[in-house]
């Protein structure tokens, strides 16, 4: 869903991967401005695979397992983990480095590919006072239900890949990012408040403004700031 409003009606919003944590061809050549690219990639049951990704000097890239799964997983040539994975276990990767695995078993992974400019803009959006990809490319594997749970939403969205499609999809993808970026910093009422859910009154106001601009492609920024919010704020107040 990377590229450009008028270019991807009927285009799935989750693209398939034909190798592991490579953005899909079609999404690697459109990822500009404000939106982040995602892929899906999946093993089938069968005999052990390794795969391996090398230096992208272009992506941040998060790594969101769906399913169980039992892998071996090598980060900088260091073994960070040797086991059974739980649907939700998040890996991310800074630009420029290289990870590999070994999966003993089928998986399903989905992999959101950030920009580190876009990534900055977000972090500044959302108060952030620490430099973005320090924050939150620690290497180690964790487990989030909350991003399980975003993820599989979007993972979901292929079908409804409109232009309210892809609006939905940018958002969960901004609310994807809003929790790493909330797990990664310190927890303060503050951080508590922008994670609670949008208030009625600017609900109302983003309906409206999304119904009275049906006739032309609405991008996330803009039913934001109809909201009265960043859209880092919006998205952190996403359901």
């Amino acid at each position: 869903f990377a590229a450009n409003s008028g270019t991807t009606a009927g285009r799935p919003v989750v693209l398939v991967e034909q190798d592991w944590r490579c953005p899909p061809s079609s999404a690697a050549g459109s990822v500009t401005g404000d939106r982040i690219a995602v892929g899906r990639w999946a093993r089938e049951p069968g005999e052990g695979l390794e795969v391996s990704s090398s230096r992208d000097d272009r992506f941040c890239i998060v790594g969101i397992s769906l399913t169980p799964a039992t892998v071996r997983f090598e980060h900088g040539g260091n073994v960070i983990w040797d086991g059974p994975l739980m649907p939700g276990s998040i890996q991310i990767t800074a630009p420029g480095e290289s990870v590999s695995a070994s999966y003993s078993t089928s998986c399903r992974v989905m992999h959101l590919f950030i920009e580190p400019d876009l990534l900055s803009r977000r972090y500044e959006e959302a108060g952030g006072l620490q430099e973005p990809l320090k924050s939150i490319t620690n290497p180690r594997i964790f487990r989030d239900v909350a991003v399980e749970r975003l993820a599989t939403t979007l993972e979901q969205t292929n079908p409804v890949a409109d232009a309210s499609g892809r609006l939905y999809a940018d958002s969960i993808c901004d609310a994807i990012v809003a929790r790493l970026l909330a797990r990664a910093g310190e927890r303060t009422p503050q951080t508590a408040r922008r994670a609670s859910p949008l208030p009625r009154w600017r609900l109302r106001r983003a309906l409206d403004f999304i119904e009275a601009n049906l006739a032309q492609p609405i991008g996330l920024a803009d039913v934001a700031a109809s909201a009265g919010l960043t859209r880092m704020h919006f998205a952190a107040q996403f359901r």
